[in-house]
């Protein structure tokens, strides 16, 4: 099976039907019909039931990790490709950030550390009916400062399952999302995947356990500074990275929120935009 996640081209192998079938489905929106030479290679081996460490990833045929359950294995496959992707887009301004657009097609960024809620944030949104782009990555064409699609299987965790039910996976994919449910956004409303759009709003974000729902009127260049410290590949060209979330900062209204309730955080961002 052979993918492409922006400038990052890698095949897939495994010697077990039922992980070859869960990647296929989960990397399915970046399938390509053939891979090219030099691509990364992942492979995950079944080694058999009498070996207690059963499930092998390899990468360029390296030994990269070992586990008796597929989800481990699995999750550390995404995460690999992940990192690999970030690591070899050049031509693109990656932040860490959710990329939503409101039914009114306008687009919104949602930057944060990790940790801070950004994909149940996302899948909440996309319940609310905004478009999707991305949960985890923002992806901006510097030339034009627009967001595009970059539409990855959001990554549950268990705290935010219970919001999700019909998002849950089925017996079968249960086997290999045992940690992290990788949930594809139609799963949650179908036809949620839009195309590229402006930036209108800015919107950094944190969760905190019972706090009471704040918002803050961001300046440009308070949004700049979070915008900033998220950016994922801006060190190899930082000055084009700066300008290109400069301008989408100018031209967008931004705010801080805090939350502790997710309904409340999504009327609050409904309302904003």
């Amino acid at each position: 099976m052979s993918f492409r996640r922006l400038s990052h081209g890698f095949t897939v192998r495994s010697d077990d039907p039922g992980i070859g079938a869960y990647v296929a489905r989960v990397l399915e929106r970046f399938a390509v019909p053939e891979g090219c030479e030099g691509w990364t290679a992942y492979e995950v081996r079944d080694l058999g039931p009498e070996e207690p460490s059963r499930f092998r990833l390899l990468i360029d045929e390296q030994w990269a990790l070992a586990s008796g359950h597929p989800a481990h294995i699995l999750n550390e496959l995404f995460s690999h490709v992940n990192i690999n992707t970030v690591e070899a887009t050049r031509d693109l301004v990656l932040v860490h950030s959710g990329a939503v657009v409101t039914p009114g097609g306008v687009g919104v960024l949602l930057p944060a550390p990790s940790g801070s809620g950004k994909s149940t944030l996302v899948a909440g949104l996309i319940r609310a009916g905004f478009g999707y782009l991305s949960d985890e990555t923002a992806v901006i064409d510097p030339t034009t400062a627009t967001l595009q699609a970059y539409p990855v299987h959001l990554s549950l965790k268990a705290g935010s399952r219970d919001r999700f039910p019909n998002a849950a996976p089925g017996s079968s994919d249960g086997l290999y999302s045992d940690d992290t449910w990788h949930v594809d956004p139609d799963a949650i409303r179908p036809g949620a995947v839009v195309a590229r759009c402006r930036v209108g709003f800015v919107i950094p974000h944190r969760y905190e356990p019972r706090a009471d729902t704040l918002i803050e009127s961001l300046t440009p260049a308070q949004a700049l500074v979070e915008m900033g410290s998220n950016l994922m590949n801006g060190r190899r060209d930082i000055a084009r990275s700066l300008d290109t979330l400069a301008d989408i900062c100018l031209g967008s209204k931004s705010y801080r929120l805090t939350h502790g309730d997710l309904d409340e955080a999504i009327q609050a961002i409904v309302d904003l935009t």
